[in-house]
């Protein structure tokens, strides 16, 4: 896949930053561009400095942004845990893991 990394070091550089791990020097500057529409020049530049993805304020909204830019809800609110998963990951990989983990968390929050 074409994350858009072009300098030597880049892939090392943007691995999995913030809760959904985002990857990829075009996704950092996606998600900066995202949330500078929104927010204005407050918002850090992820591409220079993609570990500030990690900081709970850009983390946080930057999963909102990916869930909104994926259209998730739609399936949430269908309870569509299988057409969620292929539309965050392209496929059902890891699908038993999650399930089993979706599960856990359901009950601990007294919602199984």
């Amino acid at each position: 896949m074409n994350l858009g990394n072009r300098d030597a070091g880049d892939g090392r550089r943007f691995a999995g930053h913030g809760p959904i791990q985002t990857t990829g020097r075009a996704n950092h500057a996606l998600v900066r561009d995202e949330l500078r529409a929104l927010l204005g020049t407050i918002v850090p530049d992820f591409e220079e400095d993609p570990r500030a993805l990690g900081q709970p304020r850009w983390g946080a909204l930057s999963a909102a942004m990916f869930w909104k830019r994926k259209g998730l809800n739609t399936l949430a609110d269908r309870g569509d845990f299988i057409g969620q998963t292929e539309r965050i990951n392209g496929g059902q990989n890891g699908l038993e893991d999650r399930l089993s983990r979706r599960i856990r968390a359901r009950k601990a929050l007294g919602a199984a």
